[in-house]
């Protein structure tokens, strides 16, 4: 019964990699889509600025195990990000 169920626990931790993968391949894909359009570069920069976001969060989150660690680890690595893009922010509006 045990190998039963961690092997249910080991398909669904795959199955979550798969998902979080094609998220972000479809993230990307967005990203390339939109800079073949034609949309004024502030509004592009703040878009890719969030996706980008995103993608790190992503990758963080699940791939380095972040999701699952003290709380105080993702305060750490969130407040440069969320710094950044503030930042970032602050220089497309000037």
């Amino acid at each position: 019964m045990e190998n039963h169920s961690k092997g249910q626990e080991s398909s669904s931790g795959v199955r979550t990699y798969v998902y979080i993968f094609i998220i972000l391949a479809i993230i990307t894909a967005v990203e390339i889509l939109l800079s073949t359009i034609s949309i004024s570069r502030e509004t592009l920069t703040v878009v890719f600025l969030v996706l980008s976001l995103a993608k790190a969060s992503l990758v963080a989150a699940f791939f380095m195990h972040l999701r699952s660690d003290s709380k105080l680890y993702t305060y750490i690595f969130i407040l440069p990000a969320v710094m950044f893009v503030l930042f970032a922010l602050l220089t497309v509006a000037i």
